[in-house]
């Protein structure tokens, strides 16, 4: 080939890559998103003619100008104004009422001085639901704006048709004047749908990857929860709120939306606060970066660049006067309800994880808040000082509000301590202050702060003695390897000059002493040693000359040993292995792993032998038991698995196959989270426990149908736990029916291949005998019928099939059968992989 020839291919290359990287990414999991339009209807109380349609209590109406306004007549009694039935067009599933009370910007105004709102609706104009009180958060808001009106917050139905307010005013508390009153009509399940034409662009997610330690956690993007992008933008054609981007991010706020908890369709309810947001209240936009839906995903909120997700730094409208500089997720649901529930919790740890990494903050820390721009209200300063730099919407400064709600603002510190210890983790550093609470003391450490710069809120100390007291740093660490030593305390004068520190290393016990003399303050190395993942511990002593400080350690990760895939774990193995009341060593019976095994005769399950691991790879494992069989063994052993998500107990007969390992079952782990095996003597006979072996099996699943991602349509699916032989922590079932009501397991097929699918279900007598499983792989699909009377507690094999990585891959039971279905939990494991 010519020189001219060879430069022109280069060429070429170079223009093909460009055009790849700028072009949009469409993952056939995307497949042609459509934006969905919210109908809106709003319903206006402006005049005289309106008002006196309703019930009026000490309260007159005054004409103002064009328009009119309730007052108070008597103001040393309150007074109670009533609407008229208010008729939708359509069938709503939320409302806001927005008013003024003629008293300038409402951010400046008291809580107690507004007028208390109350509100019922009605399907059918004859059973109505009871009053509720309307909530309002003036604080929310981009700060360009200032607002006069109140704006409650989404009050949430179900295709109610008839509404009713209730305005009550009180001039003891200069709340005694009502104007303008407004009702929006939301419905933002029934609308049009239009194609979207949102992409995300290869280089946006390169990019992405390039600035961040840690993975950004999945993401529902807006074309995926069906935004209306034209919501944005104004009959000219311009955008409503133009798209700024913070230069620095060093705050993270947590909100709750306090909208109804457990919603059912939160990609419905990300339409109408969206609507709300950008068009009721005049933002132009959504004013959460993101929210955390009621099914567990993060839904992308403001809008950043085009074609990507989640940008960095696009700023919202969640705390008005912090926006530039802050990031701000709001969770579905009212949590001065409820607790906030675990996969929700999980998300919003992953996100703030990902948040904080990204943009180099301390969770723990606190920052001063910085306006380095131009802003026009003079009650806010230039700078805030000593702002958290993690915290929730009512702990900002000139913030009064509930929100995130009692729950999850009690729950604040251990956000942050988790979201710490994650980041940590991600980086290979791992820390532990004194107060963390699986340190544990013997003999009494006393909490002081009377020495400046110590780790935390505090130190503790001891006086010098024998040794007998001691302070355990109890740790897990997520990945085996390598780890360089530090510990923190502060120096005084008659601190040891010999303090001792026991490392319990991989490799045994080594003591190393620090003179606390010298150094306070800082981080002292006391060298790298080998752990394992898991749990591991240092010990201080009072083996010294003068007083010990314990007050936090450090260990940061240098050589990273191979993920721990796989390990026999014998019951002679200590560290590894527990046991509640007696179990017998034992050698008579030959086929025994290592150099005996325990025995336990029958009982009532109050003894245990427990094999405990800490795998180094998240994903799937293959557990198998070994033992020797006899003829007094019981039939009915059983082992309960402990694995990421639920328990689970398989009864083996170990009268039989003795001397091989005998499958238990497979189940998925989480890198660095131990994960146990559990023998009782709850059995017919007598319990061997001899050993474990955890396998990891590459790129085998399973998705259970709690997991987020996973779909139920129709309103019929039960949930249960009746049959004891469930996967994760229930099972839902549904009567016979049509086949309109279906669940969906999405599968995550981690490379495109050939793979076995198996379903797991509780078999009973009012089973479908013809339950219909259809999968849907890279070449169609394919209905299979199962009978669900039979094979309790077992994987039931749906086919081979050939899947895309990122494609449609699916499986969907409906309920088109004979008798009850049951969908549990799909096995996904790979065929010549």
């Amino acid at each position: 080939m010519c020189i001219s020839s060879r430069i022109t291919l280069v060429i070429s290359f170079f223009v093909l890559l460009l055009l790849l990287l700028l072009s949009p990414v469409i993952p056939a999991s995307w497949a042609q998103p459509s934006s969905i339009e919210v109908m809106a209807d709003e319903v206006y109380h402006q005049t005289s003619t309106h008002f006196e349609k309703g019930k009026k209590s000490n309260l007159e109406v005054k004409p103002r100008g064009k328009k009119a306004e309730i007052t108070v007549k008597n103001e040393e009694k309150l007074g109670e104004y009533q609407s008229p039935v208010i008729t939708a067009e359509f069938p709503f599933t939320d409302a806001v009422i927005h008013w003024n009370e003629g008293k300038g910007p409402v951010h400046l105004l008291k809580e107690q001085e507004r007028i208390r709102f109350y509100v019922r609706t009605s399907a059918d104009k004859q059973e109505w639901t009871p009053w509720q009180s309307v909530d309002v958060d003036p604080l929310e808001g981009p700060d360009h704006l200032e607002t006069e009106r109140f704006y409650s917050n989404l009050i949430t139905v179900d295709y109610h048709q008839y509404l009713q307010y209730k305005a009550v005013l009180d001039s003891a508390k200069d709340a005694d004047t009502l104007q303008d009153v407004t009702v929006v009509f939301l419905n933002s399940t029934d609308g049009k749908s239009t194609a979207s034409a949102d992409t995300v662009s290869l280089a946006s997610l390169l990019s992405e990857k390039a600035i961040a330690a840690v993975n950004r956690p999945a993401i529902v993007s807006r074309a995926q929860w069906g935004a209306d992008e034209s919501l944005r933008y104004l009959p000219d054609g311009s955008e409503d709120w133009p798209r700024q981007y913070a230069t620095s991010v060093t705050h993270l706020a947590v909100h709750h939306t306090d909208t109804p908890n457990d919603d059912p369709n939160p990609e419905a309810r990300m339409r109408s606060i969206y609507y709300y947001h950008a068009k009721t209240r005049g933002w132009g936009d959504i004013g959460y970066n993101a929210i955390i839906g009621s099914d567990g995903r993060i839904y992308e909120g403001r809008k950043g660049k085009d074609s990507e997700v989640l940008t960095p730094g696009v700023v919202a409208a969640h705390a008005y006067s912090f926006n530039y500089g802050s990031f701000g997720v709001s969770l579905m649901g009212n949590y001065s309800e409820k607790k906030l529930p675990a996969a929700m919790r999980k998300s919003l740890i992953d996100l703030l994880v990902y948040q904080a990494d990204l943009h180099k903050i301390d969770p723990l820390g606190k920052k001063d808040f910085v306006r380095n721009y131009e802003y026009n209200d003079p009650n806010v300063p230039r700078v805030d000082r000593d702002v958290p730099t993690l915290q929730g919407h009512k702990d900002f400064p000139r913030h009064s509000t509930a929100c995130p709600g009692t729950y999850v603002h009690a729950d604040l510190p251990n956000i942050r301590n988790d979201v710490k210890a994650k980041m940590d983790a991600a980086n290979g550093e791992v820390t532990v202050d004194n107060l963390d609470s699986a340190n544990r003391t013997v003999g009494t450490w006393n909490q002081s702060t009377n020495v400046q710069g110590y780790y935390g809120s505090n130190y503790q100390t001891r006086t010098k003695g024998s040794g007998a007291n001691t302070f355990t740093w109890n740790f897990q660490l997520p990945t085996a390897g390598t780890y360089e030593v530090f510990v923190h305390y502060t120096a005084a004068f008659d601190r040891a000059t010999n303090a001792p520190y026991t490392v319990h290393a991989k490799t045994g016990a080594v003591t190393k002493r620090v003179n606390q003399q010298s150094n306070g303050g800082k981080w002292v190395s006391i060298g790298s040693y080998s752990f394992d993942s898991g749990a591991n511990k240092i010990i201080q002593s009072d083996d010294a000359n003068g007083y010990i400080i314990a007050d936090a350690v450090r260990l940061k990760l240098t050589a990273e040993a191979p993920p721990l895939t796989e390990r026999v774990i014998d019951n002679a193995d200590q560290g590894a292995t527990a046991i509640t009341g007696t179990w017998n060593t034992s050698s008579n019976v030959q086929g025994y792993w290592g150099t005996n095994y325990r025995t336990r005769s029958a009982g009532s399950g109050a003894n245990t032998f427990t094999w405990k691991f800490t795998p180094g790879k998240t994903g799937v494992y293959r557990i198998s038991t070994w033992y020797p069989s006899g003829s007094d063994r019981a039939t009915n052993a059983p082992f309960t698995v402990t694995y990421d998500g639920g328990s689970y107990t398989q009864r083996i007969n170990q009268k039989q196959n003795g001397g091989r390992w005998v499958e238990v079952g497979v189940f998925p782990f989480q890198a660095g989270q131990e994960g146990r095996v559990r023998l009782t003597d709850n059995a017919d006979g007598y319990v061997i426990a001899d050993a474990v072996r955890f396998e990891w099996v590459p790129n085998m699943t399973i998705s259970d149908n709690d997991d987020a991602g996973n779909t139920a349509t129709g309103d019929n699916w039960v949930s249960s736990t009746a049959i004891k032989t469930y996967y994760g922590s229930d099972y839902i079932y549904n009567h016979k029916g049509t086949g309109e009501d279906t669940f969906t397991w999405n599968l995550d097929i981690p490379t495109s291949g050939t793979y076995k699918i198996y379903t797991r279900f509780q078999p009973y007598t009012n089973r479908a005998t013809d339950a219909p499983y259809t999968v849907r792989h890279r070449d169609g699909e394919k209905m299979v019928r199962i009978n669900q009377q039979e094979n309790n507690g077992v994987w039931v094999e749906l086919g081979t099939y050939t899947f895309e990585k990122g494609g449609t891959n699916q499986v969907m039971l409906s309920d088109d059968a004979s008798g009850l279905v049951v969908a549990d939990a799909i096995l996904v494991e790979p065929v010549g992989q």
